[in-house]
């Protein structure tokens, strides 16, 4: 049976408080003044055995104090661990797209400068440079 988003909520609670190297009671007074109201280091040790609701407002504050966006904490581990694999993925592609447009960008900007300096030396027919005859699909 799936966990109810209350236990993981409660688990992922315990997780990152942990990974923030925080007591319950170093927790507690940093959501105290985050919510300007008093919270106890036994309502984050009921709340982290899920044995009391947290209202809205307090699991916001929770994940702010925490460093973390609030839909990580109603995501179980596994699944948080498949959701960072697949856009760790998708990032690597991105950095590759970004390299091939640098680079074209690069190959594009001597071409450019080149063509400046022959119009400024007033030349009428300019001198194509060997990279301005290959693109970015064929490189030298």
């Amino acid at each position: 049976m799936p966990a109810s988003i209350s236990q993981v909520f409660a688990q992922r609670l315990r997780e990152e408080r942990a990974r923030a190297g925080l007591t319950q009671a170093e927790l507690a007074a940093r959501l105290s003044d985050a919510l300007g109201v008093a919270v106890y280091a036994s309502a984050i040790t009921r709340a982290e055995k899920g044995e009391r609701t947290v209202r809205l407002e307090e699991a916001v504050a929770m994940a702010q104090v925490l460093g973390v966006e609030l839909s990580s904490m109603l995501v179980g581990s596994s699944e948080l661990e498949r959701v960072l694999a697949e856009h760790r993925t998708a990032l690597i592609a991105a950095q590759a797209r970004f390299e091939e447009v640098r680079a074209e960008m690069t190959r594009l900007s001597i071409i450019v400068d080149h063509l400046e300096e022959q119009r400024a030396a007033g030349q009428e027919h300019p001198e194509m440079p060997t990279i301005m005859r290959y693109s970015s699909q064929h490189p030298e």
